[in-house]
């Protein structure tokens, strides 16, 4: 069991973490997103390219086109330092406590005061995740970053537990190290 830290946890959260990329002023011209026959009802979706290819793009311009469709959907941008659980699990619980019915993109929904061990932090998510309404969609940009054992045996918890009310859209330069379905 890996413990997480059991006083309250000082973490600013950085909004451009929980944000989608902002469009460029050019983009290189694609076919419109709603073109490409991208899974409406799979737990997850996987988008794998070399760096600067486009992905966060295409991801954006996926959220953009689901949003219109009515879907809610949130963001998380990834890096290495998100190995640490007591760093991804205040993002986790973020960008999916926005997603939910009257969720504010400007606070964090979640108190984080003592979240134990990573397995009952999860377990926590999963709750939430039970919370949400239909058609939530939570992306996880630079998912390759992810190497933590513990963190992916959890993230596998976690897709296991998406059905109806999560849907998680993955991108990276490689293929994550979990079995999305």
């Amino acid at each position: 069991m890996t413990d997480m830290a059991k006083s309250p946890l000082e973490l600013t959260l950085l909004e451009t973490k929980l944000s989608p990329p902002r469009a460029g002023q050019v983009e290189v011209p694609r076919a419109p997103v709603a073109e490409f026959n991208v899974p409406r009802t799979n737990k997850s979706f996987c988008v794998v390219a070399s760096a600067g290819s486009g992905k966060s793009t295409f991801l954006r311009q996926l959220y953009d086109a689901l949003e219109s469709e009515g879907h809610r959907c949130g963001w998380l941008n990834l890096d290495t330092r998100d190995n640490a659980p007591t760093r991804l699990v205040p993002y986790l619980f973020n960008a999916v406590g926005r997603l939910l019915p009257g969720g504010d993109a400007g606070q964090a929904p979640v108190d984080f005061e003592y979240l134990g061990s990573l397995e009952l932090a999860f377990s926590n998510l999963e709750v939430l995740v039970e919370q949400l309404g239909p058609n939530c969609v939570l992306f996880m940009d630079d998912f390759h970053f992810i190497k933590n054992p513990q963190v992916l045996e959890q993230m596998n918890y976690l897709l296991d537990a998406c059905d109806v009310h999560l849907r998680l859209m993955l991108g990276g330069r490689e293929l994550p190290l979990i079995s999305p379905t």
